[in-house]
């Protein structure tokens, strides 16, 4: 009979011990439907989606890896994470990284081309209005910062002209409106045709003219670099008057309407300039061009200037001067080491940034290495509770923004008398506007809201129900 006790109690106590061991999660979480835009440009916004879910001890963390760094990662409905980002033209991977609370982790990558959204830039400079006769000089600049120029044709009044590096020197016997037809064609395929008009008139109704002909847009400190000047009037040029800052400038040559001036960059570098060319004709009149010269410290060979950063809607512009003496080079930027679109022309260039409030470090690189950063806090203003309204199945509250879930919602309503927690099943969001269930019998009350986020980071709410919503 002890004997039996005895085994029987060995028996439950086993029981015992097994239930109250751990069976530790082995299974990984599961990546499903892992998707991006369907339209990939540059400078528009890509957005990154995957479902995943775990049915074992639950997940930890979801992250989406852009070639090597982590993208913000919002969270909606029951199993969606996303991320959003502007594309910058090129080959790119992402990858999503799901992890369990056990420790267990899933990934998978999608790599994918940016294509260019633009097509390339072409810019002319020349007088819109010239005499009979006068030879004249057209500066072309034609560039596209992305993918390149593939290909550049040009005619004028339909006959085809050889394209010049740069600068094309005109002159028309007759009256009348001249059109100058430029096509350019970048790497994408992507063509710009525009056409840019000139009056020859009579020589007594030329107005005066001055403009810059390839100046150049980087200067070395303690070096020496040459600008030529266009200058034509009616009348005669009495004076060329160029000035940049407290540079040295001397007039070197002069001849058929063009001037030459000699400048030495002898005051610090790491600055930006306006060189200012003013002509005088003999009855007086005056004209002025100026044009932004980067001076770049002495013995460097690149130089970068941050000037503060601005807003533009959703997008934020930030623009920078790149001073580079070789041309031979590759210039990017990222935000928290998430690269960014840059575009413009050297020396003014500018990255786009889709922004979130709070600490962010912008750099600048050159070959891949960086040559400048600047850290700053973006306080982007939040975003307000717009509206509320009820229906017999649901309270609404508008926001001035789209919202999203970043992690478990918690909504707490409560008056004087009574506290109602809302759990993430009752809670439902369609754009700018977040539904919940209207069943609370509050006659009035304070709304707290956890676990919510804007475009621009999480987001606490805290605001008064008016007293006719339930």
């Amino acid at each position: 009979m002890k004997k039996f006790l005895f085994v029987v109690t060995i028996s439950v106590l086993i029981l015992v011990l097994s239930s109250c061991m751990l069976i530790k999660d082995s299974s990984k979480p599961m990546i499903l439907n892992f998707t991006k835009s369907a339209t990939l440009l540059s400078g528009n916004e890509i957005q990154f989606s995957a479902n995943v879910v775990d049915n074992g001890s639950g997940l930890s963390s979801v992250v989406f890896d852009l070639d090597g760094v982590a993208l913000p990662t919002t969270f909606s409905g029951t199993s969606t994470y996303s991320a959003n980002w502007i594309g910058v033209y090129g080959s790119n991977s992402v990858t999503v990284f799901a992890v369990d609370r056990s420790g267990n982790f899933a990934t998978k990558t999608d790599t994918f081309f940016v294509k260019d959204s633009t097509p390339p830039i072409v810019k002319a400079f020349y007088p819109e209005e010239i005499a009979q006769n006068v030879n004249f000089p057209v500066t072309l600049n034609i560039y596209d910062p992305q993918s390149g120029i593939q290909s550049v044709s040009l005619s004028v009044d339909g006959k085809s002209l050889p394209f010049p590096s740069k600068t094309l020197t005109l002159s028309f016997s007759n009256l009348g409106i001249h059109d100058l037809n430029v096509t350019a064609v970048n790497g994408q395929g992507l063509i710009s045709t525009p056409t840019f008009y000139i009056d020859v008139v009579k020589k007594s109704d030329v107005k005066p003219y001055v403009q810059f002909i390839n100046p150049p847009s980087v200067l070395q400190s303690g070096e020496s670099a040459t600008f030529t000047v266009y200058a034509y009037s009616p009348n005669g040029i009495q004076n060329v008057d160029f000035d940049l800052g407290a540079f040295q400038e001397t007039l070197d040559s002069q001849a058929s309407n063009v001037y030459t001036f000699n400048v030495k960059a002898s005051i610090a570098g790491g600055k930006i300039y306006n060189a200012t060319c003013t002509t005088f004709d003999s009855f007086g009149l005056q004209q002025s061009v100026s044009h932004k010269v980067f001076v770049i410290s002495k013995d460097s060979t690149s130089d970068v200037v941050i000037p503060p950063i601005t807003e533009s809607g959703t997008k934020i512009k930030i623009p920078f001067f790149v001073g580079l003496l070789s041309k031979n080079v590759s210039v990017s930027a990222n935000m928290d080491g998430i690269p960014l679109q840059v575009d413009g022309v050297m020396p003014q260039l500018y990255a786009l940034w889709s922004p979130t409030f709070g600490e962010h470090t912008f750099n600048v690189n050159v070959n891949g290495s960086i040559v400048k950063n600047v850290k700053f806090d973006y306080d982007q203003p939040m975003t307000k509770v717009n509206g509320i309204s009820v229906s017999s199945t649901a309270l609404s509250i508008t926001f001035s923004n789209n919202v999203y879930f970043y992690a478990d919602p918690v909504f707490e309503i409560s008056n004087q008398s009574s506290t109602v927690l809302v759990n993430e099943k009752n809670i439902s969001i369609v754009g700018n506007k977040v539904y919940l269930p209207s069943s609370f019998g509050l006659k009035n009350g304070n709304v707290k809201i956890l676990g919510l986020r804007d475009i621009y980071g999480p987001m606490n709410f805290s605001f008064n129900l008016p007293a006719n919503v339930f």
